[in-house]
């Protein structure tokens, strides 16, 4: 496994919703270890504007991995829990490119 963590701006004192990034972080881990040999997950804190917190992820993965038919709640969940903390002061993308999967999420701060 490789990974990397990149801290842009000062984040000390930035106080966030309990476990806000956890499902993030975990995903990238549960799925990018599915019939891969080689994991790597990148993660961005990025304070932007004084006004915002920009949180990335990317993860490896294996495009052919055999995936399940059940799909899991969890980035329904997640962005529901967006909706209700922010409201529509957020901005959550995801993408595939490849054989990379990518989540963007930016968050006001308080």
């Amino acid at each position: 496994v490789e990974s990397n963590l990149e801290i842009i701006g000062n984040i000390e004192n930035i106080e966030v919703p309990p476990l806000l990034f956890l499902s993030f972080v975990e995903n990238s881990f549960k799925h990018g270890f599915k019939e891969c040999e080689q994991l790597s997950v990148n993660m961005t804190f990025e304070i932007k504007d004084k006004h915002y917190l920009v949180f990335k992820i990317d993860n490896s993965f294996n495009p052919k991995a055999k995936r399940s038919d059940t799909h899991g709640i969890g980035l329904t969940n997640a962005k529901r829990r967006l909706k209700l903390l922010f409201y529509n002061d957020f901005i959550f993308k995801t993408k595939i490119y490849g054989n990379t999967y990518y989540l963007y999420l930016k968050i006001p701060l308080e």
